[in-house]
């Protein structure tokens, strides 16, 4: 890979009237394999090279990008151009000490040493292996990995360069029988993690088909308002959907109904619930050292105990709120500026096992696995299957429903928590704004919610 501390001047010059610049240089090989059944979507590798430039004069943004490392001097000279003629107030930024760091990740097994024809070899194998099961007429699967390096420096003094790997994985098993169309899917993403991920995935076929089964004998659910114990999985897409990114400061900030629900100190939730968003845990998809602006990634206690203790901040954000950048200013890759965005953010477990929240449940559905869906203050997410609870049992399948409700009304109807916890990075990733997909991960317990509205027959 290329040296792009090569292409950084000796010094940097800034305009008059320029507050701050910074400047990211990026490098990424990405290699893809995706089949949907025997038919190849995309197989082949990538380079991609370029970087940005940002600067703030008066408050004022000005940003320019370029795929060729020699217009870096250019880019900035651009950037704070464009800062300055649009700059007309006083400047909001949380300034912080400098900091200069390498970062180096070192999996088990550095994708770059396994050929392309191998990855094929073996994702292909294990979709054969997946489909020759009766219950999958058609599996779907992904396998991608990105080697990078990234430069980080601005007019603090900050210098910060990573070498990384980003690996994930997809699998989906669907049935075309005459129930109809029914499928499941997995995946899984990782920081630091090569292509050793492939065996951890592996793992998640027998999960695959034992959703199937379940859909298969499923009958559709019937609507109506329900206590509901919703897996990790749903949990997770709780957490990050309707929570997480009502957590985001850009979001507080533009709207004052929301500043004020949001107001920190306010006790928000049920005492049971405590929601983490942790940009610096080890491996998960989500995680840097450092966000994009250079702030040190954190672990950020957004409710703790029913009472809201946090909110995900940039450093300008973090400015205009009265409170401490966070590491949670991302951007999906050098063509785009930095925006408050989640890392890695989920619901802390609980104190019970799995078996006592059923036992509790006189009438009532055991939700899993997650359709994606909608969040935010009104949130509706579709779930894979459920099991109906009757007497403290689990009795029969059910399909075709989805869990909706009001945020702040779901978050105090929190009843009780699992103590076991899964967190998982998605293939898709985490969208907002014009940036998507950017790696993200979700999870949490097993949790038991009362008066839940579902959408079924």
């Amino acid at each position: 890979m290329t040296d792009l501390e090569s292409f950084i001047p000796q010094k940097v010059s800034t305009k008059p009237g320029v507050d701050f610049w910074e400047l990211r240089l990026e490098e990424r090989l990405t290699t893809i394999v995706h089949f949907k059944g025997a038919t190849p979507l995309q197989i082949g590798e990538s380079l991609d090279r370029g970087g940005n430039c940002r600067a703030m004069a008066r408050g004022g943004w000005g940003f320019a990008t370029f795929n060729d490392p020699r217009n870096l001097t250019r880019s900035l000279r651009q950037a704070q151009e464009l800062a300055r003629a649009v700059g007309k107030r006083p400047h909001k930024w949380r300034s912080r000490e400098a900091i200069r760091t390498e970062i180096c990740a070192r999996p088990k097994i550095d994708p770059r040493t396994v050929s392309l024809r191998k990855k094929v070899a073996r994702i292909k194998g294990i979709r054969e292996r997946l489909e020759e099961h009766r219950l999958v007429d058609t599996a779907t699967i992904g396998y991608s990995d990105t080697c990078f390096i990234r430069i980080y420096l601005n007019s603090e003094g900050s210098f910060i360069k990573e070498r990384g790997v980003s690996t994930k994985c997809f699998i989906s098993g669907a049935n075309t029988g005459k129930g109809g169309f029914e499928a499941s899917s997995r995946s899984a993403h990782k920081q630091g993690v090569g292509y050793e991920l492939v065996d951890e995935f592996e793992q998640d076929i027998p999960q695959i088909l034992k959703d199937l089964k379940h859909l298969l004998k499923a009958e559709p659910a019937k609507g109506g308002t329900y206590t509901v114990i919703i897996d990790p999985m749903l949990a997770g897409v709780f957490a990050h959907e309707s929570f997480g990114h009502t957590s985001e400061g850009d979001y507080i900030q533009r709207d004052p109904r929301i500043m004020e629900i949001m107001r920190l100190g306010r006790k928000i939730a049920s005492p049971q619930l405590s929601i983490y968003d942790y940009g610096a845990m080890p491996h998960q998809c989500g995680s840097s050292g450092y966000d994009d602006e250079g702030t040190p990634s954190t672990k950020t206690a957004l409710i703790t105990k029913g009472i809201l203790t946090g909110h995900l901040h940039s450093r300008e954000t973090a400015y205009n709120m009265g409170e401490e950048p966070t590491g949670n200013a991302r951007a999906l890759s050098y063509a785009f500026p930095p925006i408050v965005r989640m890392t890695n953010t989920y619901i802390a477990p609980g104190p019970n096992k799995l078996g006592e929240l059923i036992a509790d449940v006189k009438q009532g559905i055991l939700a899993c696995g997650s359709r994606g869906g909608t969040g935010g203050e009104m949130f509706n997410f579709p779930a894979v299957y459920g099991i109906l609870i009757e007497g403290g049992r689990l009795t029969k399948p059910i399909k075709n429903f989805s869990l909706s409700g009001n945020l702040f009304k779901t978050l105090k109807n929190i009843v009780a928590l699992s103590d076991d916890f899964q967190l998982r990075g998605s293939w898709l990733g985490c969208g907002k704004m014009e940036q998507m997909p950017l790696p993200v991960a979700t999870g949490g317990p097993h949790v038991l919610i009362k008066d839940i509205i579902v959408g079924g027959r």
